[in-house]
């Protein structure tokens, strides 16, 4: 019996070393997996006056695992026409199609999807690799 609360102990002591080592670099292979997705979707992106592609860009999520990554904004909002309050944010027209071109000019999705899945083994295979640097101290 003894043995076990001995192992039991000695994990939790190395559970407890574990820290913040691991968000960090798990958080490193993130922000590098989402300078690639942001780069890939401003080599695709339609460029008219460059607005759009310069409006793709990374902002930092709720928690330290979350990056987002956007388009549009302040610098890509129109007027509907003249005279009316009204606007749009011509990077979803863009994305989604709008009334004269109905396919649009897809963009940000596109990159995204063929990167995921690159994305998600890279910042696992970045935990796993600091947590077994830790565990094996």
């Amino acid at each position: 019996m003894a043995r076990r609360s001995n192992d039991l102990s000695r994990i939790l002591r190395k559970l407890d070393r574990l820290g913040k080592e691991p968000v960090e670099k798990m958080r490193a292979a993130l922000q590098a997996s989402a300078q690639e997705v942001v780069a890939a979707q401003k080599s695709v992106a339609p460029v008219d006056d460059g607005d759009l592609r310069d409006s793709i860009r990374t902002e930092a999520g709720d928690h330290p695992l979350q990056i987002l990554v956007t388009a549009g904004g302040e610098a890509t909002t129109r007027p509907v026409r003249d005279g009316v309050d009204a606007s749009y944010d011509y990077s979803l027209g863009q994305e989604f199609g709008w009334s004269d071109n109905p396919e649009g000019n897809p963009f940000f999705f596109g990159p995204y999807r063929l990167l995921k899945r690159r994305v998600v083994g890279r910042v696992t295979r970045a935990g796993r690799r600091a947590i077994r640097e830790v565990w094996d101290k």
